[in-house]
Formats: C-alpha cells, structure tokens, sequence
C-alpha cells in the first residue's frame, strides 16, 4: 500500500470485471448484427431457424445470473461491509475541526498508520499517495505512543502537535497507557463508534504557530519541539493551511511561523507583498521567516498542476465517450 502496512495480494477484479463487461458487449452486439443481417437476406434463407441467435441471448443471460450470483455470495465473506465509518465524539470531532488539527490513526497489525481530517479516514484514502517521508515518520510516531518507553512518547507526540496533530486514536484493544497520561500532554477522549480508545492532545496545536526566536532557531538547526506543558515561546495561529493570510504583530526579530504543512514544491510565500523563500521548520514543515515589525504574512500553495491533471483526465473521458458513441447506420 502507498501508506505502508503489510503486503497483501493484489485484487484483479475491477479490472476483470471491465473486460467481462467488454466481452459481454461485443457477443450482445455480434448477436444484434446476425439478427438484422438474416432480416435482409432472401426469403428462403430467412426461413432458416433462429435457434442460434436465441441460444446465445439465452446463455449470456444464464453468464450473467452466474456471475451476479457467485459475486453476492463471495461478497459476504469480504472484508468491506456497508455502513457508516468510525467517528470521533462529536465534542471532539468539533473542536478539532475549529482548531484546524488533524488526526493520527494508529493502525492494528498490518494496517499502515494513517493522517487525516477528524472525520477519520474513509473508503478510498489509503489511494493518496503520502508525501516523502511521512509515512516512515508517522510510523516512527505511531510506534513510540504505544510503546512503553515515556520519553520517546513525549518526544514524539511533541513532534506530532507540531505538525498539526491534536488527537490519536489507539488501535482495535490497545488502552491507553497510565504514564502517557499521567505526563499530561494527553487526556482520555473517550472511544471511536467502533470501539477504539482516543487520546487528546493537550500541547498546542493547530494549523501554524508563532515561534519565538529561541524556539525558531532550534527548529531549522535541528531542534525538537518543546515538551513542555502549553508550550511557552509558541502562539498558536486560528488559521492554517493550505492557505494562509495573518497580520504579525511587532515583536523581536528571528521569529518563524511555522504551519501544519509538509514542506513539498508549490508553496508561496509572501511577507508584506515580498515573495521569500520557505524556511524548513524541524526537517519537514513549512516555516516562514518573520521580521520583527509588523508585517502581513500570505502563505498559499499552488494548483496549477492539480488543476492541469484533472483537465487532461476530463479530456480523456470525453474522448472516449465521444468515440464510444456508435455511429448511425443508413438502412437501404
């Protein structure tokens, strides 16, 4: 998977599935074009029987309430059932979404450790491909949480609010560990729909933060973030990515805002209408360099390869739709 976790086999079935589907279309059509042909053909030869034609409408049928059928009954044993998605409490689900924070889903055995939105990860997420590195990171994050050494627990649930992360959701029976909470950079959160134990954050966190200039120095030479409780030096910034627009009041020079954002090529950054270049902040995230009198910080990221993406597969759709449509024919 993009996302990591255990191999697994690949499935083949959407892909045959199509290809029946073509082969079906092509015997529905050859079958229609033998019937209009015996229709045109002499008098003596239309009396022939039309046994053929019939036989094989009748067999597609039979294909077809085959497979329908074989594929219901091997669909109860699947792992995808219909239903609704685990969730975060609503309380929690609906600070986070204020705050701009974001998720991390700690997986069970041979499932991959996953960032997102509070509303949990979905059907079809795990088909993002991850940014470099963030999945070895995530990994490293998700395996020192549940791990019974408290210091590198601190450490990395510093580095994870750091990034954005303001809650955690433990495996299938996992229980929060007793020193993770007594450290106080957790609480207890309740459980997911289906049963999961959540931790929330305490350390600020949100979508950028102000660093003062200690701080700032230490995240671009290879700093860890503080651990400490309310994390003082940091303002925590109500806006966050992937755009970005705050006035910065004055303050001392060599402060760095700091977003929940990948540092990744399409961020633009302008300070007072100037354009600057990204400052890495802690190896990964976006930083900017602020100065210190007031200035008007613009953060926003480019789609223009996106957008230029989904113009091309529109047009390949359409293509092929329009070549799909069959042509007419004239009856003599």
């Amino acid at each position: 998977g993009l996302g990591g976790g255990a191999d697994v086999p690949g499935s083949t079935g959407p892909a045959l599935l199509l290809a029946a589907a073509g082969l079906l279309i092509v015997v529905l059509v050859g079958l229609q074009r033998v019937h209009d042909e015996r229709r045109t053909v002499p008098s003596a030869v239309s009396r022939l029987p039309r046994l053929p034609a019939r036989a094989g409408a009748a067999l597609v049928a039979v294909v077809l309430l085959a497979l329908a059928g074989g594929t219901g009954l091997a669909a109860a044993d699947g792992a995808v059932r219909a239903g609704k998605a685990a969730q975060l409490p609503s309380d929690l689900r609906a600070a986070l979404e204020g705050s701009g924070a974001i998720v991390l889903t700690v997986g069970g055995v041979g499932e991959p450790n996953r960032l997102g939105p509070p509303t949990l990860p979905q059907l079809g997420d795990d088909d993002l491909a991850p940014v470099a590195g963030s999945v070895r990171r995530t990994a490293g994050w998700a395996a020192a949480i549940t791990g019974d050494d408290t210091t590198a627990a601190r450490a990395a649930l510093a580095e994870a609010a750091v990034a954005g992360v303001g809650a955690v959701v433990l495996p299938p029976g996992v229980p929060p560990a007793r020193p993770l909470l007594d450290s106080g950079l957790v609480s207890a959160a309740g459980t997911t729909t289906d049963g999961r134990s959540v931790l929330r954050v305490e350390l600020a966190t949100g979508g950028a933060q102000l660093l003062e200039p200690a701080l700032a120095t230490a995240s671009r030479t290879g700093g860890a973030p503080s651990t400490a409780a309310g994390r003082p030096g940091s303002t925590v910034v109500p806006e966050g990515p992937p755009a970005l627009a705050v006035r910065i009041s004055k303050g001392a020079d060599g402060r760095l805002l700091v977003l929940a954002a990948e540092d990744e090529p399409g961020w633009r950054v302008t300070v007072d209408g100037q354009a600057v270049a990204v400052a890495r902040a802690y190896g990964h995230l976006v930083g900017v360099a602020v100065p210190g009198s007031a200035s008007t910080v613009v953060v926003t990221r480019s789609s223009v390869l996106r957008s230029s993406l989904l113009l091309g597969q529109g047009a390949v759709l359409l293509f092929t739709l329009f070549v799909a449509v069959p042509a007419r024919r004239r009856e003599d």
